[in-house]
């Protein structure tokens, strides 16, 4: 890992237009100073930058983690003023992270104001605009996740809101990227205790809508075996239908709209 040359032309382009002059010298102490400008060559030299912390008796990253943290914060912010992540990009910030130690959950614990400030400017772009969720805009989500190690219901806690009030807006559910069951879409059925996970899968597995008519309202989480008759809380057991089509059904086994 010595010695590792990266692509980060273009990081170093808008660091010398945007950056430079607000950060060099003036917020980091000298051996940080020195890590961000191994950086800005383009090259990760492990070895040389570990000579330079002794310097200061650091003898490791993990010493000074928390302003590791900020440096790859700040790059960060450099990747994102396009509004996109390159999979080039993506790459070379998880070669860093690797390199400097940094950990799963790392970002969250020590930085979580940060990483919601970043995250939340980039969701007013993504779901604010037209209140939907497009291709491109589904790999930026995918890749702010990444970046920040965040696990399913930590990054869609950031989410979240902004799903609540594009759906407010009268955008539709499918088209927002909604891996979770927003708020309000669903109707609870009789208290009947499905754990939030096998509502998750049912949710993707069946599209976010009616498995019957396919609508989008007033939907339902559906025993397929009704509770009364034995019937489980499993995923294979749990389907989504709407009010009208789950009142068609009523408290049947192997129901058929066609009857």
């Amino acid at each position: 890992m010595d010695g590792i040359m990266l692509d980060l032309s273009e990081i170093q382009s808008r660091y010398d237009s945007i950056y430079r002059n607000q950060y060099y010298n003036e917020i980091y102490p000298d051996y940080i100073n020195a890590i961000i400008l191994n950086f800005h060559n383009g090259v990760f030299d492990k070895r040389q930058i570990l000579s330079e912390l002794r310097k200061y008796n650091i003898e490791s990253f993990d010493e000074i983690k928390e302003e590791l943290l900020d440096i790859l914060i700040l790059y960060v912010n450099l990747l994102l003023l396009d509004n996109c992540i390159t999979n080039e990009e993506e790459n070379s910030f998880s070669f860093l992270k690797k390199a400097l130690t940094i950990q799963e959950g790392d970002f969250y614990e020590l930085r979580y104001e940060e990483i919601q400030e970043i995250i939340q400017k980039q969701l007013v772009h993504i779901y604010m605009d037209d209140f939907s969720v497009d291709s491109e805009e589904e790999v930026l989500l995918s890749g702010l996740q990444g970046l920040f190690d965040l696990g399913y219901d930590q990054f869609y806690a950031f989410i979240e809101p902004f799903i609540d009030i594009a759906l407010i807006k009268g955008s539709n559910v499918l088209t927002l990227n909604a891996i979770r069951i927003p708020k309000n879409t669903l109707q609870e059925i009789g208290g009947r205790d499905i754990p939030q996970k096998v509502k998750d899968s049912v949710w993707r597995r069946d599209g976010g809508k009616c498995v019957k008519c396919g609508t989008t309202v007033n939907l339902e989480f559906d025993h397929i075996i009704p509770v009364s008759l034995g019937g489980s809380n499993t995923y294979r057991n749990i389907q989504l239908l709407c009010q009208t089509c789950n009142r068609k059904k009523s408290n049947i086994i192997g129901f058929n709209f066609d009857d």
